[in-house]
């Protein structure tokens, strides 16, 4: 039998300012916006594994594994019968953060009565970093750290044609990223 047992907590806090300005009179809808964010993360997983071994004393009489759990696993079953291994290793629990700041310009423009582009850029500054704890009870020292830090930029364009009221054809062209989970980062090991 194997159980991991695991608490896991994420503390987060972002923010961001957005501003939009007319470009031209008050009958041209075109604009330009631009704006800033930022996104902090904070991030607790601690985990432990045990794995319930079947030890029979010599001499007493085998436990019957296809019992029921709540009968294999009484107290009185376990001098005989059990012995708890723990599978954890100092890999496995982690504390990690990741900091985000980004600052984007975009522009809204009516190019014709029918054509309407959409034009901009995102700057992303990224930081992620993790460090594993041991598990409590350890001797070992080993750890790991590290994670990834780059900056993007990721451009954008949207142009949009009306034919008519009821139909509008779009093209539009933009880069993203997303960002690895913790998960992908950490060199922790699961065990069946």
């Amino acid at each position: 039998l194997f159980r991991r047992f695991a608490k896991s907590r994420d503390d987060l806090a972002e923010g961001s300012l957005d501003w939009t300005v007319p470009l031209r009179g008050k009958d041209d809808q075109s604009k330009l916006k631009f704006g800033a964010g930022y996104k902090s993360m904070d991030r607790v997983f601690e985990t432990r594994k045990f794995y319930l071994q079947n030890v029979d004393v010599i001499g007493s009489e085998p436990i019957d594994e296809s019992l029921p759990y709540n009968t294999l696993l009484r107290p009185e079953n376990f001098d005989e019968h059990w012995a708890i291994d723990e599978l954890s290793i100092n890999l496995d629990s982690y504390t990690a953060e990741m900091r985000t700041g980004a600052g984007y310009l975009m522009s809204d423009l009516v190019l014709a009565k029918k054509w309407r582009a959409v034009i901009g850029a995102r700057v992303e500054s990224t930081d992620q970093l993790f460090k594993t704890q041991p598990f409590p009870g350890s001797s070992s020292t080993d750890y790991a750290e590290g994670g990834p830090s780059h900056t993007d930029v990721m451009p954008s364009l949207n142009l949009t044609y009306a034919k008519n009221d009821k139909t509008n054809f779009r093209f539009a062209v933009t880069r993203t990223i997303a960002h690895p989970d913790y998960l992908e980062l950490v060199p922790t090991e699961d065990r069946d």
